[in-house]
């Protein structure tokens, strides 16, 4: 392909890989050409032949954009779920589609009707994107395939390695001391119950999807006697169902809520092209979903013989639906279970609200009475719902035994400075570059210039963003006192090796070190999973918080993690009860008892 193509006509190019780009100078494409780009390493030294394309979304633009996310898909889902044969699931599907679908129009919105006609090269990267597949192209080559002075060529990755999170640079003594009896006993009663014959299987909990809170409740309705199933999702096929879903109703329904969003946010030659798309991408949901049904009801009419319960946590995608569809279908009741503290403490976290646990289980099952409150009154819930508190895991922190030595960083800094790419939700309105400059402005003005060591622990990216090395993370290589841990491991495996804790964003992270009562430092950033107005409130009375939109916040940051580490622990001892009222509120409601309190729920609901 390359050599039916000359490089050098092009003046206007898009790319994402600083990799890419030396390769294409290597094979004539002029260095004068302007490089539109997302990517924050391209981006850092500011070269003035390289433009952020990102810069059309000031602040105000893009917290419209992201906070109007919500409404759509509400409109959507009433839009789909009143057509004739259109099950909950479908409508669901079309909804989360919809929502997904806003990372297309975002970067659409970043084009101009030139664009469309005049001569663009995309340089494409092709190479291992992890777990998801390659992610790590915007979807350019989508957008302007109707433009025939369009071109993209793909750069191949030479340096092509990439390596998910696990468990194995973890001692397993540590490991067990996390996970507790209940995870072995957990494990033990699968691997029982595919031993015993089906008639025995009297009672039977079906597990899709499993967490920390999720074994802990299994584990203890295996002691009652009820068979533990883990479902697997074969290559099976189903029945086609799929060839009743209304799709072409579906989709004039709901096609005036979405020409009116792209009209709103792009220029008018690209509004057919992304309504094209987006129809494209509902079709292949339905498709997805209903298919994904037929092959779950397959595996579950195996199971029918038995009173079952299916339990899962995260059901909020394609196959949660499908499976959570089939399982009401057939008339398996469904439990959800929480999976980390975010949606009782982010202030934007209502953009994905039709992924929500309750809108697909009968019973959900919370943390805390923040967490009930939020999912009971999401525009797309049915079921009930039980607080139930925390897992043990989470409470068990607080007694895994220190193992801090004079050469390990007093400090530590969780980031959660994991970029939006092509790949996550927006849950905010800062670009990526954005995020970038404020890590490294943390790092030059804060953490290098502390009197103390600090380790930097990276994010652990599963699903690669881009291809380039993040330029924040080089930019702590050059200090002395700043040691960066880059290994892919969870942090609660690596809490107990630190005195101090630094973290952001409000994300699930944060449960971690507040249940292992280590003294946490929180930034607030107000343009990104930010804290709502209650947990902030509660934060700032229970832990150290730092307003990042505050007046001299990198100063009163600095300062106060200069102070001698005794001082620090002492300060948060005297945060003792304001913490005990925080973690009730926004953590668990309960100190003990999760498992128990769940599967008391489900054996008198369903077992009795």
């Amino acid at each position: 392909m390359l050599e039916n193509l000359d490089l050098s006509i092009y003046k206007n190019v898009f790319c994402d890989s600083k990799k890419a780009l030396i390769w294409a100078y290597k094979n004539g494409l002029n260095k004068d050409s302007l490089i539109r780009s997302s990517s924050p390493a391209v981006l850092w030294k500011k070269n003035p032949n390289v433009i952020h394309i990102e810069d059309r979304w000031n602040k105000k633009d893009f917290k419209e954009f992201q906070s109007t996310i919500k409404k759509n898909s509400e409109d959507i889902y009433n839009a789909t779920i009143n057509i004739d044969r259109t099950t909950r699931e479908d409508a669901l599907a079309v909804s989360l589609s919809f929502v997904e679908f806003h990372k297309i129009i975002y970067k659409a919105a970043c084009l101009f009707e030139d664009d469309l006609i005049k001569p663009r090269l995309f340089l494409k990267v092709d190479g291992i994107g992890g777990p998801n597949g390659n992610h790590m192209n915007a979807p350019w080559d989508l957008l302007l395939k109707g433009n025939n002075n369009f071109n993209s060529i793909d750069y191949t990755l030479q340096e092509n390695s990439w390596s998910v999170s696990d468990v194995d640079g973890v001692p397993l003594n540590l490991r067990m001391r996390i996970a507790g009896v209940e995870t072995v006993l957990y494990r033990l009663a699968i691997r029982l119950s595919e031993k015993l014959p089906r008639w025995m299987r009297k009672k039977q909990l079906l597990v899709h999807n499993e967490n920390e809170l999720l074994i802990e409740i299994a584990s203890n309705l295996a002691l009652k006697g009820v068979a533990i199933k883990k479902l697997e999702l074969t290559n099976n096929r189903g029945t086609n169902e799929y060839k009743n879903i209304p799709i072409i109703q579906i989709c004039e329904s709901i096609k005036p809520i979405v020409h009116n969003r792209l009209k709103e946010w792009l220029v008018p030659g690209l509004v057919d092209i992304c309504e094209k798309l987006f129809i494209d991408q509902v079709s292949k949901a339905l498709y997805s979903v209903n298919q994904l049904k037929a092959n779950w009801k397959n595996i579950l009419d195996r199971e029918n013989k038995s009173i079952n319960v299916l339990i899962t946590g995260a059901p909020g995608n394609l196959t949660g639906f499908a499976l959570t569809g089939a399982c009401h279908e057939i008339g398996i009741p469904v439990v959800s279970v929480q999976h980390g503290v975010t949606v009782e403490i982010c202030s934007s976290i209502g953009e994905v609200s039709s992924a929500y646990d309750m809108n697909t289980s009968d019973y959900c099952f919370t943390y805390n009475r923040m967490s009930e409150k939020i999912e009971k009154n999401s525009f797309f819930s049915r079921g009930k719902s039980l607080v139930i508190g925390m897992s043990k895991r989470h409470f068990r922190m607080k007694r895994i035994k220190d193992t801090i030595n004079s050469s390990c960083p007093p400090i530590v800094y969780i980031s959660t400075n994991l970029y939006k790419g092509n790949l996550g939700y927006f849950v905010g309105w800062l670009t990526d570059y954005d995020r970038s400059l404020n890590e490294r402005n943390l790092i030059t003005s804060v953490f290098s210039r502390l009197p103390h060591k600090i380790r930097y622990k990276t994010y652990p990216e599963d699903n690669r963003r881009y291809v380039d090395k993040d330029p924040a993370i080089e930019c702590a290589y050059q200090y002395k006192n700043i040691e960066l841990f880059e290994k892919k491991i969870d942090m609660r495996f690596l809490l107990q090796q630190h005195q101090i804790v630094v973290t952001s964003s409000a994300t699930s992270t944060i449960g971690w070190p507040v249940m292992a009562n280590k003294p946490t430092v929180f930034i607030n950033w107000d343009t990104h999973d930010s804290l709502s107005k209650e947990a902030y409130i509660s934060f700032s009375n229970g832990l150290f918080l730092f307003d990042a939109n505050s007046e001299h916040f990198h100063e009163n940051l600095r300062e106060f993690l200069s102070k001698p580490i005794s001082e620090i622990v002492e300060l948060w001892d005297k945060k003792e009860v304001a913490r005990k009222d925080m973690i009730q509120r926004f953590f668990s409601e309960y100190s003990s008892g999760a498992g128990k309190r769940g599967q008391k729920l489900i054996t008198a609901e369903y077992f009795s």
